[in-house]
This record gives structure tokens, sequence and C-alpha cells, in this order.
């Protein structure tokens, strides 16, 4: 059967407009993964980030406050660092449960159930060192701390936080190349969409 002109002209057209819906239905279907991806990054992973590092920052404002303890032998400023001691203390504790209570993969379990033993352990051995400094016996919490190996109780304690701190940082790049990869390849199939609307155009000018 021959097609009239219009015929020709409105499969030409039609098949055009599909292909042309193809691409914005490709593109708005990507789009929408790549926010999401986007939401995630910035819900999960870099506020595991920033969580991870606020617990680095009250291991370490707890290690300053507690040598403090021992030096200062002023009665006003023992309750001041006591308190900042505790403060230290909230800090991370609120973000080792935000932390524990997020998505986790084995390595984060790991190094919270490491670290958070750990804590454990050194935190008994403090509140044992304040109470004497407090007591007015300074030279001997130093004795128990050291006996206790407390600075080594603390460096093992930093370098769990580090850990920490670079596997979050490492999640979160590997977040962003998958999140850049999607991307790439969602231009790439919308050119080539394009490109076959518009050779498919071509093709449909020269057959009317």
């Amino acid at each position: 059967m021959r097609l009239t002109i219009r015929t020709k002209l409105a499969t030409a057209f039609g098949v055009v407009f599909l292909m042309s819906g193809l691409a914005v239905a490709f593109a708005l279907f990507h789009l929408h993964r790549l926010d999401a991806r986007l939401d995630e990054v910035i819900d999960q992973h870099v506020q595991q980030v920033v969580l991870a590092q606020k617990l680095s920052i009250g291991q370490y404002r707890v290690t300053a406050d507690i040598r403090a303890h021992l030096i200062d032998r002023d009665a006003n400023s023992a309750i001041e660092i006591e308190t900042s001691v505790q403060e230290g203390r909230i800090v991370q504790r609120r973000a080792l449960a935000e932390l524990r209570a997020g998505q986790q993969d084995q390595e984060t379990a790991d190094i919270l159930h490491n670290y958070n033993d750990l804590r454990k352990k050194i935190q008994k051995v403090n509140n044992r060192a304040t109470t004497l400094s407090l007591g007015g016996k300074p030279d001997q919490a130093a004795v128990m701390l050291r006996d206790s190996g407390s600075n080594q109780m603390e460096s093992a304690l930093e370098a769990l936080s580090e850990k920490l701190v670079a596997h979050k940082l490492d999640t979160l790049e590997q977040v962003k190349a998958a999140s850049d990869a999607d991307f790439r390849s969602s231009v790439v199939v919308l050119l080539l969409i394009a490109g076959l609307a518009g050779l498919i155009g071509s093709v449909a000018a020269i057959w009317v």
C-alpha cells in the first residue's frame, strides 16, 4: 500500500516524538537517582564524617583536661576542669551513639566496638586519677596513670578515631565517584538517544 505524504510525516514525527519522550523520561529518571544519591551523601555519609570528627574532638578534650587536672592545684580550676571533662565525655557518647544508630559496614562496626571498649577502660582509669587529684594527691594520680598504661591506651584510642575518620572519608569518596560515574553514563546515553533521534529524523526526511 502506497503511503501518503501526510501519513509519512505523521509517522516520522511520531517516531521522533517518541524518541524525544524517551530521552526526557530517561533524563528525569536519572536526575531523580542522582538527587537521591546526593541526599544520601549529605544525610548519611557527610554526617558520619562529622560525627567521627566529633568523636575525636571529645576525646582530645577529655585527654587535655585530665592532664590539666594533675597540673592545676587551684580548687576553683579543678571544678572547671572536671566540668569540662564531663562535657567532653558527653560529646564522645553522643557522637558514638549516633554513629552506632546509623548504617554501618563491618569495618565501622568493628572500630566502634573496639573504641567503646577502650573508652570505658580509659574512663575508669581517669576517674581514679581525678579522685586522687581532687584529694590533693596529684603525684599519686600521675603515677597511677603511668602504671596503668594510660598513655598507650590514649594513643590506641586516638588511632582508632583517626582510622574511623579516614574510613568515613574514603567511603564518602567512593560514593562521590559512583555518583560521578552514573552522571557521565547518563550523559552518554542521552547523547546516544539524541543522536538516534536526529538520525531517524534525517532518514524520515529522505523517506518523505
